[in-house]
């Protein structure tokens, strides 16, 4: 009977011993969680810290400790997400603010995955997460903005412009939402309610060199040649190493007849950019118009040379080997043009081709 019942002691020690340990371990959970919890906001401190000192893989880092540390620390999620962003670790950023969500319906969380679904063309994603993001927030100027860009980006020029007028609506001096809205008035052929849009956003932002030559192939469409060539000209001292803002001014004088003027802005624009197979098809355009054949097919050559699949060069270079008399390699590189998708060269081919 004794070890019976020093047995039965013992089992009643075994019952009363846990709820013990279970009380002391529930203080110990609590002190562990707190413990965490300062260690997490500690982590985030210091990825926050290492953000603003440039440190972005430092950031991440410590962010990943905070998280690790408390698995719901929606700020540190977030944050983590905008890293992975601006690293354009679109997928990364995505799952992050994916976290973010989960835990709380976030405008900022919308938005961020919303122009990460962008860059990755997921557009119709991009276009449901801004949609949200405004929803929660109706003066979200900045989603209201990347909106715009998601529907201009899928031609709907309509969509956009509503889009872009409520991202004014919402911050009066959002310059580039004026710029944006410009381009999609463009679009849509309404040349003046573009250039007033442009106009503003010069007006109001700080200068770019995008802004004016975007405003300079406005006035280009609109045959404003002189005006052009001085927004040209404010592009190219704002942004001077940029090839494209050479050709395009090269383009304006050759359509005003100033050739000396084109051919000095193409060779500029060569020399910036040695594989710029547009500005040697362009140079070789005008020595074409000045009759100097040898020297516009030594371009229309390198233009090939660089991209051959360029069939406007094809058909140029045709044209040029027509002038010198050798009809047999011109309709060769018509032929060509018309297997690139120059229609236009048919009549070439019909007329003067075997």
């Amino acid at each position: 009977m004794k070890k019976l019942y020093i047995t039965l002691s013992f089992l009643c020690l075994m019952i009363v011993v846990p709820d013990a340990l279970l009380a002391q371990d529930q203080d110990t959970v609590k002190a562990y969680r707190e413990s965490n919890e300062q260690k997490a906001r500690a982590f985030f401190n210091q990825g926050v810290s290492a953000y603003q000192d440039g440190n972005p893989d430092l950031a991440k880092s410590s962010f990943n400790k905070a998280i690790a540390k408390e698995a719901e620390f929606t700020k540190a999620l977030m944050n983590r997400g905008i890293v992975n962003f601006e690293q354009k670790n679109y997928e990364a950023a995505i799952q992050d603010y994916n976290q973010v969500i989960r835990l709380e319906s976030l405008p900022k969380a919308y938005f961020y995955r919303g122009i990460a679904r962008f860059y990755l063309n997921e557009l119709d994603l991009a276009i449901e997460d801004l949609q949200r993001a405004t929803e929660l927030n109706a003066d979200y100027a900045k989603a209201w903005h990347f909106l715009g860009n998601s529907y201009f980006a899928q031609q709907d020029y309509k969509s956009a412009i509503q889009a872009f007028t409520k991202a004014i609506e919402a911050n009066k001096g959002f310059a580039k939402a004026y710029h944006d809205r410009g381009s999609a008035y463009y679009r849509q052929g309404k040349l003046q309610k573009a250039l007033a849009d442009y106009q503003t956003s010069i007006s109001i932002g700080a200068e770019a060199a995008y802004k004016y030559s975007n405003l300079a192939n406005l006035k280009c469409e609109m045959e404003e040649y002189q005006s052009a060539l001085t927004d040209y000209k404010e592009s190219i001292n704002l942004d001077s190493s940029n090839a494209s803002l050479y050709n395009l001014r090269g383009i304006v004088y050759f359509k005003t007849e100033n050739y000396t003027k084109a051919i000095d802005d193409y060779t500029k624009a060569i020399m910036i950019d040695k594989n710029f197979a547009e500005a040697f098809n362009n140079r070789g355009n005008v020595y074409f118009k000045l009759g100097e054949y040898k020297k516009a097919v030594e371009d229309y050559n390198q233009a090939i040379q660089i991209n051959e699949q360029y069939g406007v060069a094809f058909l140029n270079r045709g044209i040029t080997k027509e002038m010198q008399r050798l009809p047999e390699e011109a309709c060769k590189d018509w032929s060509k043009a018309f297997s690139l998708g120059i229609d236009s060269v048919k009549s070439f081919i019909d007329k003067q081709c075997d």
